[in-house]
């Protein structure tokens, strides 16, 4: 409380009108969308649409004023993340993904898609115009920012995710239901999924049956480091809400590796997100989304665990493709996809080799001739990755062995990235993907 004191205090008295909006909202995780900052982070590694937003905000003289909440036009949302890009064959799965949706959910939804700001607007329109898509940039409702409660190095750890990977945790584990809570009943289907069929509509399933959560697949936590810091985080954090946590709920999360709900397919009531216990154990685990990657996954599953009633969690049959992890669920199973998916990519293999020739063999150089560091011009891998790696050593202060756990892809990103601070060097940013990467 003393920290967010003064930080409230920081921002001055014209940011008063916000505690009292927060107050009235009953959203405690508001505050630190609409006052959240980068915290010393490098403007580089921010997302380019959202400085683009802020600068050109500043240039005209206007306060940044975000968005707080998506206007209902049915009482269900079906809700997504989508990476954008720049080709209309970006899009294609994700057309394909509305396709299916449209095919098999019959309750009255709207479609919401949320993204970075860098959509191409011709296939957006034509997505919008098509299937009744609603598109929201969500930097507009602060989202892709890191939060006060969150410090990043300057100098990214070794095999770290990228930034805009935990952007989105944060989003599926904080932040959708704020931006949704006009919605009774809110369902997340990723971009890259393709619905085969439903057992019963999820919808009406849950309102039947007066249920708040419906899961398509229990899974377990496979990211090593969740498991380790989450399981022992949670050791602190139950005694310390006393009788709020019965013995039995505590048992229920011995350890997060254990049936977690698969997240890219989830139904939810959205004001149960807001009781004040989920709400300060949302608060609680913010900072780990940064500092350990803990997955949207794992946090909800938990909350569920700690604080919903068993029997208001159910199952619900939602057989589908998800192509990110080629596989499909049949009657909440994990089985092998039929087909890869590679038949029907947009991106060749060869070109996907040559992507990865690029980053291990020929970035390091690059980035070391391009800044010119001691040594260059650099002509092979070797000699670039010996002197990149002096040079961040001495900038950061760190060992030898610290820098040894880094892959050579990593030091050229943290060449660029972290120390120059350079969004328009040689390597594109984390968060281009599809064609524009491949441009």
């Amino acid at each position: 409380k003393d920290k967010e004191k003064q930080h409230f205090v920081a921002k001055g008295a014209s940011r008063q009108y916000v505690l009292f909006f927060v107050c009235i909202t009953g959203g405690g995780l508001l505050i630190r969308q609409l006052l959240g900052g980068a915290n010393g982070l490098n403007s580089a590694r921010v997302n380019p649409q959202l400085l683009a937003v802020r600068r050109r905000q500043q240039k005209a003289g206007e306060p940044l004023v975000l968005k707080t909440e998506v206007e209902a036009l049915n009482p269900h949302a079906v809700f997504t993340l989508i990476r954008g890009g720049g080709d209309p064959l970006d899009y294609r799965f994700y057309k394909k993904r509305c396709e299916c949706l449209r095919k098999h959910l019959l309750t009255p939804f709207d479609d919401l898609a949320f993204h970075e700001g860098n959509l191409n607007d011709k296939a957006a329109g034509e997505i919008a115009q098509e299937l009744g898509v609603r598109f929201f940039n969500l930097v507009e409702y602060g989202g892709f920012v890191v939060p006060p409660s969150a410090t990043i190095p300057r100098l990214r750890n070794p095999g770290d995710y990228p930034l805009g990977y935990k952007h989105m945790c944060r989003f599926f584990a904080q932040q959708w239901f704020v931006i949704l809570r006009q919605y009774k009943y809110a369902m997340r289907v990723d971009e890259d999924v393709c619905i085969h069929g439903m057992k019963d509509d999820p919808f009406r399933a849950l309102l039947t049956s007066n249920a708040l959560y419906g899961y398509a697949l229990l899974t377990d936590e496979k990211h090593a480091e969740t498991v380790m810091t989450m399981d022992t985080w949670l050791q602190e954090f139950i005694p310390s809400e006393g009788e709020r946590i019965s013995d039995e709920r505590a048992k229920r999360v011995s350890s997060v590796k254990d049936e977690m709900y698969f997240t890219n397919i989830f139904i939810s009531r959205v004001d149960w997100w807001f009781k004040p216990d989920v709400q300060r154990f949302l608060l609680a685990v913010e900072p780990y989304i940064y500092i350990h990657r803990w997955g949207d996954a794992p946090i909800q599953s938990t909350a569920l665990k700690l604080y919903a009633p068993p029997e208001a969690v159910r199952f619900v049959r939602v057989d589908y493709t998800h192509l990110s992890t080629l596989n499909e669920i049949m009657d909440g199973m994990e089985v092998p996809m039929a087909k890869g998916g590679v038949d029907d990519s947009f991106i060749p293999p060869d070109f996907l080799m040559f992507l990865d020739k690029v980053k291990s063999d020929i970035s390091p150089c690059v980035v070391a001739n391009y800044y010119k560091i001691p040594g260059a011009p650099f002509s092979s891998l070797k000699p670039a990755v010996s002197a990149i790696k002096a040079v961040l050593m001495m900038r950061f202060n760190v060992t030898e062995n610290v820098i040894n756990m880094y892959g050579t892809f990593e030091l050229a990103k943290a060449l660029q990235w972290d120390l120059m601070d350079d969004p328009s060097g040689p390597l594109p940013h984390d968060q281009v993907t599809g064609l524009s990467l491949r441009s």
